[in-house]
């Protein structure tokens, strides 16, 4: 059950998207 961290994923992808992130986080 890990629906919370798929959510948080994508959220994170999406603000990392437009900050200092310049890896990605291993899905």
């Amino acid at each position: 059950m890990s629906d919370w961290r798929r959510l948080i994923n994508q959220t994170y992808q999406r603000l990392c998207v437009r900050r200092i992130c310049t890896h990605r986080p291993a899905d």
